[in-house]
């Protein structure tokens, strides 16, 4: 799924995340980023409303672990559109976060098409971001597929 995303075949990549969850349904870290992937891959292939409607039931309902107000829920009041850009950001604590916050602000802005405000967040995900962050390599082909 994150190879597919990567390289910007959102489609194949909803694909793998969605089974990636059915088989790993127990596992909450993972789960919640696979929630979070999905959003990006359905909102990057049109409207936003149901991914969002989804991954606002998952929170609510199905979410394994995990406590109100923590990163994840964070993360999901941002893309839902509860929390402002400027906040969220804001709030991101630390590089890891801020890689995160960083990526998914600079995602919100290309769907929006607003292809500088993209470049610039998604540069500071990966200054913020390392080898070991899927946000990171994230944000490299978000960038290599803004540059084409």
């Amino acid at each position: 799924g994150y190879a597919n995303y990567d390289r910007l075949a959102f489609k194949a990549a909803e694909e793998d995340f969605r089974k990636a969850y059915n088989l790993d349904a127990l596992n909450p870290l993972r789960t919640d980023a696979l929630q979070l992937r999905l959003w990006l891959c359905r909102a990057r292939q049109g409207p936003s409303g149901e991914a969002t409607i989804e991954l606002r039931h998952y929170a609510a309902k199905e979410r394994r672990g995990g406590r109100p107000g923590d990163w994840f829920s964070q993360v999901v009041d941002f893309l839902a559109g509860a929390t402002p850009e400027d906040k969220f950001l804001e709030i991101a604590a630390g590089k890891d976060q801020t890689c995160d916050a960083c990526f998914y602000a600079g995602v919100k802005r290309v769907i929006a098409q607003d292809k500088a405000g993209a470049k610039e967040l998604l540069k500071k995900a990966a200054s913020a971001g390392g080898p070991g962050s899927n946000e990171y390599w994230s944000a490299l082909g978000e960038l290599a597929g803004l540059e084409k």
